[in-house]
């Protein structure tokens, strides 16, 4: 079974212009995709539609054999919980620590007080680090 499977997906703005039509591809637990085109391409479209800030038109999005078009909220929390994205504008915190960049993708999931204290678990912090491994920048964890 594939981690994300995505079946004849497309979106379709409003106005009428179509920045989805079509899209299919599964991806395996441990494979990397990289999504690459032009500005308008409809990269981040495609995206937003997978973590559901916007809407396919048409189409299915199946994360771990489940079908997230058609979820409850409380499930779609859930499936947000385990996806990361970082916006063309993202807001990095200069003067907090990499890993605490990091970290803080997570706030979603950890409790209020904890998230305004910035406490997060000894395993909030080892799935950072983790993270900083995956991506080759662990030395750079404790850096500002």
């Amino acid at each position: 079974m594939s981690l994300l499977s995505v079946r004849n997906l497309s979106h379709t703005y409003p106005n009428g212009y179509q920045a989805l039509h079509d899209i299919s591809f599964d991806v395996q637990a441990g494979e990397f995709l990289v999504i690459i085109g032009l500005s308008g391409s409809g990269k981040s479209t495609l995206l937003r539609c997978l973590n559901r800030l916007i809407e396919p038109t048409q189409g299915t999005i199946l994360m771990n054999g489940t079908d997230v078009t058609h979820v409850s909220d409380a499930a779609l929390r859930s499936h947000r919980a385990g996806i990361g994205m970082i916006f063309q504008h993202f807001n990095l915190i200069p003067r907090h620590s990499v890993v605490n960049n990091v970290l803080y993708g997570s706030l979603g999931s950890t409790p209020t007080m904890a998230s305004i204290l910035g406490r997060f678990t000894a395993e909030q912090r080892q799935k950072a680090l983790q993270a900083l491994d995956v991506v080759g920048i662990r030395e750079k964890a404790d850096v500002r």
